[in-house]
């Protein structure tokens, strides 16, 4: 009987050991997969956050807000006699 455990047990750690790695391989490649992902949407936001800030620049561009002031609003600029300078 002693004969037959030692290369029983043996058998079973090696089958553990082997069902081990094939999981800790699995895993592995499954969080590889999700760090790609997510490599992938931080690039992704990284390219909307340019774009957003390049909108964000053109639409305050002084050269495009005075042109609507004045169509949309009626806003007019001032003439000299309409200045008045407030000393402190």
């Amino acid at each position: 009987m002693e004969r037959l455990v030692t290369p029983l047990g043996l058998g079973l750690l090696v089958l553990a050991s082997a069902m081990l790695l094939v999981y800790y391989r699995y895993e592995a490649r499954r969080e590889f997969v999700q760090l790609q992902s997510l490599r992938n949407d931080a690039a992704d936001l990284r390219t909307e956050w340019s774009r957003l800030q390049l909108e964000r620049t053109t639409l305050s561009d002084p050269r495009r807000i005075e042109p609507l002031a004045q169509e949309r609003l009626q806003m007019q600029r001032p003439s000299g006699a309409q200045f008045q300078v407030l000393k402190p």
